[in-house]
């Protein structure tokens, strides 16, 4: 499996275009196509998350390394992820369902925005329910960085980028940083 190409920019028309619902699970191209993300995820230093139009598919389906779920999530029946117990990684058709009230000021890049990071506003915690690659749903509580995570890649599935939501933009130059 190669490296994916990931699509850039911020008036980029897929990243700026609402995914549409994943609905035949059982499609060799949607397996074939997270397969490919996740060995892109794993191939792309300072990746955390990779939504599909990231890769150039209007499809409500992003990845998150398998890292990050072993802490700062609950899983339906209420248990903290542990070591045997793993939260998803693939979320097909995801939505947030609850979230905090209080929000956290919080610094934020992106793959498709190389060079940008910015202050971000998000929630505290969100509960999300989504799909698995074969189709079943599940819902999870997620706080701290993959919340922060899941939120980000949500917005990817309805065509925003975080610079929408940015308080301040920098740039990151010849090793230094800039305020735009």
């Amino acid at each position: 499996m190669a490296k994916l190409a990931l699509e850039t920019g911020k008036s980029n028309k897929i990243l700026r275009t609402e995914s549409r619902t994943v609905s035949d699970f059982s499609d060799p191209d949607l397996r074939k196509l997270i397969a490919e993300m996740e060995e892109t995820l794993r191939l792309t230093e300072n990746a955390a998350g990779l939504a599909a139009p990231q890769v150039g598919k209007n499809l409500r389906l992003f990845v998150i390394i398998p890292e990050l779920p072993a802490k700062g999530a609950r899983l339906p029946d209420g248990q903290e992820s542990a070591p045997g117990k793993k939260a998803p990684t693939v979320f097909i058709n995801a939505e947030i369902v609850k979230k905090s009230q209080k929000e956290l000021r919080l610094d934020e890049g992106c793959l498709s925005l190389p060079g940008l990071f910015g202050i971000v506003k998000r929630a505290k915690w969100v509960k999300v329910q989504a799909q698995d690659e074969f189709g079943k749903k599940f819902k999870l509580k997620a706080e701290g960085f993959l919340s922060q995570l899941i939120q980000h890649e949500i917005d990817h599935l309805n065509g925003k980028l975080y610079v929408d939501r940015a308080e301040k933009m920098f740039k990151i130059e010849d090793d230094e940083i800039k305020e735009l």
